[in-house]
């Protein structure tokens, strides 16, 4: 069970995308891609962070190239779809006016998996 969740901090996983959002408002693309790759990048290095150690111990490469290989395995897990994703939603916050309500009749139909305390029981909700 992750740490955050074992310490009641589940509900910190609503916002964790909100810096992301905030980033790509108004932005091209493009550069809402590179924000989501970079997002994805810090985010697989801050989860995924003993993989480094993992790349430097089990592979003889020099500290350039190992670093080099550590950052390219977390784009290529995370960083890529989350720049993709990002790209997508910048597409859609710029036509959210153009969408007005049909998006919050969308919404209400879209059902949460969440996991409880245990992190066995699985319960399902509508908006």
């Amino acid at each position: 069970m992750p740490y955050w969740a074992a310490c009641g901090m589940s509900l910190l996983g609503w916002f964790a995308l909100t810096p992301l959002f905030l980033a790509i408002r108004g932005k091209s693309q493009r550069l809402a891609a590179w924000y989501g790759t970079l997002f994805g990048i810090l985010i697989c290095a801050g989860v995924a962070h003993w993989m480094y150690s993992a790349i430097s111990n089990y592979f003889v490469a020099l500290f350039p190239l190992d670093l080099i290989l550590a950052v390219l395995s977390f784009m290529i897990f995370v960083g890529i779809y989350t720049g993709a994703i990002s790209a997508l939603w910048s597409i859609l916050m710029r036509r959210a006016e153009a969408v007005g309500w049909l998006g919050i009749g969308l919404m209400g139909s879209l059902r949460v998996c969440a996991v409880d305390s245990s992190g066995c029981t699985f319960w399902e909700r509508r908006f």
